[in-house]
């Protein structure tokens, strides 16, 4: 985890960039570029879609735990990652799906990130 400090405003920002990189040599990108959500707005994930084979639902698992462990700093994510966490056991190609727009999502904003600041 990454922490930057601006002294004279009091500002804390933390971000995750080693795990983004991760995401990102791990991964190869699918679905969309530069989504500007997490997830497709209104989608509700269900679990009668097309199974996964044991090979993508092992993707599955590992996309969503890497998720999993930058929710602290990607607020705006926790919604979509816990949607995915939802299907770890028995997934679908619709939630591997939005598990790769949320890493694409993810990868595409690293500048953004839990910022910290005083109220004044």
């Amino acid at each position: 985890m990454r922490v930057d400090y601006v002294p004279d405003r009091g500002i804390v920002k933390l971000t995750q960039p080693v795990q983004i990189q991760g995401l990102k040599d791990e991964y190869p990108t699918r679905t969309m570029k530069n989504p500007q959500t997490p997830a497709k707005a209104g989608q509700v994930l269900t679990k009668n879609g097309e199974p996964l084979n044991r090979e993508e639902q092992t993707e599955l698992r590992s996309i969503v735990g890497k998720q999993q462990h930058m929710r602290l700093t990607r607020p705006e994510c926790m919604s979509s990652v816990r949607e995915s966490a939802s299907h770890m056991t028995d997934g679908t190609k619709q939630g591997l799906e939005q598990a790769h727009r949320t890493k694409e999502f993810i990868i595409a904003t690293p500048h953004r990130g839990l910022k910290l600041q005083p109220s004044r």
